[in-house]
């Protein structure tokens, strides 16, 4: 090979590994690109899931701070007066706009008022001793704190889903306000709080997110809310998303079941999703 033809074939060379160089930085270059842009959206998308989790667990601690104070007021003795009471009960359910009902309890576990009275006419007089939201906030410890009830999402008498909330009554006479003592416990006041004004609260708040959709399991695994497709609404997650249209949507549910927090992809009907999804904690309770 002559001089001449060398130096075209080094040159030939030279440019050929500078081009496949400067190649491989800009497609490296890119590909890293693509990778921060993707973090920083899987990072956003997990931020705008926790601001929703705490709003939803403000919301429903505010409804129990709520009803706390306003069972501080109530009091079930001998020579109670009734009517004062039922009103008691009437402005409060006027008053807090999410709650469809509130029911008033004896020590006993007897239901004796309720609004609205026509939906509650058969259980009036009825005991419901052995139900959760009411041994819950009976069979108390801590005498400087009463013990809130907070239960799982179900369908209340209306036919509506909601969140049953219910606080102890004290006969206070004695310590008024100071401290609880089982010997005092005079009954129970409950709440049922309507899932569709949560919903609607925080769906509002994606309107500034498009493209994102709200959806919640409850530790069960039952889809409690959906603003996609709210068909799925009560169906079981491994009923709902164990097709294979679903891709990998029903390992997230199991993680979210866990009440794991974290973040992935699924693709559903040709397009890829990315789902975000953590934990709501309310008290000492994970219910969703």
């Amino acid at each position: 090979m002559t001089t001449e033809k060398k130096t075209y074939y080094l040159i030939y060379v030279f440019f050929i590994v500078f081009f496949i160089a400067i190649s491989y930085v800009a497609y490296h270059n890119y590909a890293s690109q693509k990778l921060s842009y993707a973090n920083q959206f899987n990072e956003s998308q997990i931020l705008i899931v926790e601001q929703i989790s705490n709003g939803i667990q403000e919301f429903i601690n505010t409804q129990k701070r709520e009803l706390e104070i306003f069972s501080n007021n109530l009091s079930l003795h001998e020579g109670s007066d009734l009517e004062k009471i039922r009103d008691l009960l009437s402005f409060y359910r006027l008053k807090q706009k999410e709650i469809s009902s509130i029911r008033i309890y004896n020590k006993s576990g007897t239901l004796l008022f309720a609004l609205p009275s026509r939906v509650y006419t058969e259980k009036i007089n009825k005991s419901f001793a052995s139900s959760d939201f009411f041994t819950s906030v009976r069979d108390h410890t801590n005498k400087y704190k009463k013990n809130m009830y907070t239960s799982q999402v179900h369908v209340d008498d209306m036919g509506e889903r909601v969140i049953t909330v219910s606080a102890p009554m004290y006969d206070s006479r004695s310590d008024p306000g100071k401290t609880f003592h089982p010997e005092d416990f005079t009954g129970a006041v409950a709440v049922t709080i309507k899932l569709a004004r949560v919903e609607q609260l925080f769906i509002e708040s994606l309107k500034f997110h498009p493209n994102t959709y709200l959806w919640a399991l409850d530790n069960r695994g039952e889809i409690i809310i959906h603003s996609m497709s709210p068909e799925l609404v009560g169906m079981k997650s491994e009923n709902a998303f164990r097709s294979k249209s679903y891709g990998k949507l029903y390992e997230t549910s199991l993680s979210m079941i866990a009440q794991e927090s974290g973040g992935g992809g699924y693709r559903y009907k040709n397009e890829d999703f990315y789902v975000a999804y953590t934990p709501v904690i309310v008290g000492w309770q994970n219910f969703w």
